[in-house]
């Protein structure tokens, strides 16, 4: 499983239509004011998802709702604060994405999600995939919300994968193409919101997954960053809630992961400008400078850095877009939020 090649999606928002569906969930119940709401419950969604302990995503999707529908005085019946959770099956899948997951996969790609989502919520969505996904690790495994690196760790432990044969692949440039950065990974961002986000915190940026297979192979040509001595692997550290090192056996859809060795971690050096070709419709920036510690920091030290950094990166985002939309699979409007 560590010799694999694997790409790793985010799920809702990039292979699922998030957006629409909860749009057409909240239109019958507030009429006009649906999208403001939506643009709400973003921003409260984000808030919930940082706090100082982990809540189920139903939850976070029920509370959310009607903690926007307070902040903007608009009426929301009890019995309707649901809404979403309601409409979570009724979920599709983007047209799009298919044809490229199904040659990825015939490309020799072994494909995982990794996902801000409850198990029972997920398992209304996973039979309308085109192609099987051999491994899923979601919020409720691991207690944490992306941007945290929960999800990334824990499938780094329970694969052995590493930068070296690993790209993950996601529309939301804060809850995945960030921490992907921060992990040392190749990504690609299928950036289907237009979000205005600076590019250079991945390989490559696409707006349709009909690109993908294309884009994949070109970030595959890509040297990942090498290892540097002394440092554990990315599945090492500690994930919120748990003590190293990470099994989490039994907690996959349908895969039992065998005993995996421990590896070195690998942090990136300074980026600097990928000299390869992109598409003339994509925006590409030099990649930036990204902070190193000298040495392994003791687990304590991590739990604890992990359960501030959610919060202050929001903050971060927020003041250095000017408040501007700081996620993906939402409708493009000027009022600040953040989802998942």
């Amino acid at each position: 499983m560590a010799d694999d090649r694997w790409l790793t999606f985010d799920c809702y928002g990039t292979i699922a239509d998030w957006n629409t569906c909860m749009r057409e969930a909240l239109e019958p119940v507030v009429g006009a004011a649906a999208p403001a709401l939506l643009t709400a419950y973003h921003q409260a969604e984000f808030t919930l998802e940082a706090g100082p302990s982990w809540r189920p995503y139903r939850e976070v999707l029920s509370s959310g709702l009607a903690w926007a529908a307070r902040r903007l005085q608009v009426p929301l019946d009890p019995a309707q604060g649901g809404a979403l959770v309601e409409a979570w099956p009724r979920m599709t899948v983007f047209e799009d994405a298919g044809g490229a997951l199904r040659a990825l996969a015939s490309a020799g790609w072994r494909l995982a999600i990794l996902t801000n989502c409850d198990d029972d919520l997920f398992a209304t969505t996973r039979p309308k995939f085109p192609v099987p996904f051999d491994i899923v690790v979601t919020a409720e495994q691991v207690r944490s919300y992306k941007p945290d690196l929960g999800h990334f760790r824990t499938f780094a432990e329970l694969t052995g994968a590493a930068p070296v044969n690993w790209i993950h692949v996601a529309n939301s440039w804060v809850h995945d193409i960030l921490p992907a950065a921060r992990m040392g990974l190749r990504s690609v961002w299928v950036d289907r919101d237009l979000t205005g986000h600076p590019a250079k915190l991945a390989e490559r940026r696409i707006t349709a997954m009909r690109r993908l297979p294309e884009a994949v192979a070109d970030v595959s040509a890509v040297p990942p960053w090498p290892p540097l001595a002394g440092q554990r692997g990315p599945g090492q550290r500690a994930v919120r809630g748990h003590r190293e090192p990470l099994s989490h056996r039994g907690s996959l859809v349908g895969v039992e992961p065998p005993a995996l060795p421990r590896r070195h971690e690998f942090v990136h050096p300074p980026r600097g400008k990928l000299h390869h070709e992109v598409a003339a419709d994509e925006h590409r920036e030099d990649l930036p400078v990204v902070a190193q510690r000298a040495a392994p920091e003791s687990a304590a030290a991590a739990r604890q850095r992990h359960a501030v950094s959610v919060t202050e990166l929001a903050d971060q985002i927020l003041e250095a877009f000017g408040r501007r939309q700081v996620c993906g699979h939402a409708d493009r409007v000027d009022l600040g939020r953040s989802v998942s």
